[in-house]
C-alpha cells in the first residue's frame, strides 16, 4: 500500500523528503494520484505536514514530531483511514 511506501521513504530520508523523490524514473498519472492521496491521508492522520516555498515548486513532506514512521505500528494505533 502506498502509505507504507511513503512512510518507509520518509523514514529512510530522515523525516523529510520531496514529493518528486517518492517516484523512480517514469511515473504514471495513476501512481502520482495514488501517492498524492496517500499523502493527504497521512496529513489527515497528523503524521506529516507539507509545504511549498512558492506556487508550482516542489512539495516538501515533513514528518511531524512524534509521528509514527513505522507502517505496522501505525496500523496498531487503529486510526480511521
Amino acid at each position: 500500500d502506498r502509505i507504507r511506501d511513503v512512510l518507509r521513504l520518509l523514514r529512510a530520508e530522515g523525516g523529510r523528503i520531496l514529493f518528486s523523490r517518492l517516484f523512480d524514473g517514469n511515473v504514471t498519472r495513476y501512481e502520482m494520484v495514488v501517492s498524492f492521496l496517500a499523502l493527504l491521508e497521512l496529513m489527515k492522520m497528523k503524521q506529516v505536514s507539507c509545504y511549498q516555498q512558492r506556487r508550482f515548486e516542489e512539495i516538501v513532506i515533513v514528518a511531524k514530531e512524534g509521528a509514527v514512521l513505522d507502517a505496522d505500528e501505525l496500523e496498531r494505533l487503529e486510526i480511521d483511514h
